[in-house]
């Protein structure tokens, strides 16, 4: 009985080892595919952009203020964010004060960081309106 008893652990550690191994051979499988996957959904995006999307240009400049999937660029997010704000996107227009307020992509110019604050704060953007107070 105890012959079998060491067998049948010997045997669960072999198990086990194969079946992490298994494991991690799918996980390193998927990652490319998933980093394919990141690189179509990032054309996609950068094509509703193109074509006026107000959402997907704040996306995008979101995406190059944070580096998410593009070397992190704070020029092309203010010309992201401008295009959305631009068309009325209030996340955009706030957003693009911050850069202004914090001199990220532009030089640093607080009344154009209370212009685009106040565009937002007029349509309802709380978070605007509370930079705007900040600023007064």
């Amino acid at each position: 009985m105890k012959r079998e008893q060491i067998f049948f652990n010997q045997l669960k550690k072999v198990h086990l080892f194969f079946s992490l191994t298994l494991m991690s051979a799918f996980v390193m499988l998927s990652l490319p595919s998933q980093a394919n996957e990141n690189e179509i959904e990032l054309v996609k995006l950068q094509q509703h952009a193109e074509r006026g999307n107000n959402y997907a240009q704040l996306l995008l400049g979101s995406r190059y203020k944070e580096g998410l999937g593009v070397k992190q660029d704070y020029v092309q997010a203010v010309e992201w964010y401008r295009k959305a704000a631009e068309q009325g996107n209030i996340k955009a227009q706030y957003n693009l004060g911050i850069m202004y307020a914090q001199g990220q992509g532009v030089k640093q110019d607080l009344t154009q960081a209370k212009k685009w604050w106040k565009k937002a704060c007029d349509i309802g953007y709380q978070n605007a309106c509370e930079n705007l107070k900040q600023l007064e």
